[in-house]
């Protein structure tokens, strides 16, 4: 039996950007965009909180981590060696508090 992956992204909810601050404050008008899509009103709900972006800002300069130093130790590369910032987003995102996280 395959074990099914579970996420709350309730996790990694992050504070609304000032430009959604500032539109939800003076509010807008449902309209059609000038690249033809459509704003909904249902846009301007407060929930306090966004989920994270599709694009991560994650910078790539760890290159002395205590993740890294013993991958530099063996001299042999970690076949995928990625910027702390990024393991820790998605282990929070598909684990919770208990669970085991190893690294193979």
């Amino acid at each position: 039996m395959k074990p099914h992956l579970k996420t709350d992204n309730k996790k990694i909810w992050k504070p609304y950007s000032q430009s959604r601050q500032i539109l939800l404050k003076n509010g807008y008008k449902a309209n059609i965009c000038p690249v033809g899509h459509e704003i909904l009103e249902k846009l301007l709900k407060d929930n306090q909180v966004a989920i994270s972006p599709n694009l991560l800002k994650i910078a790539n300069t760890e290159l002395n981590s205590a993740y890294l130093r013993p991958v530099n130790r063996r001299k042999k590369p970690h076949p995928v060696s990625y910027p702390l910032g990024f393991l820790e987003f998605f282990i929070q995102f598909v684990t919770f508090d208990g669970y085991l996280v190893l690294d193979t």
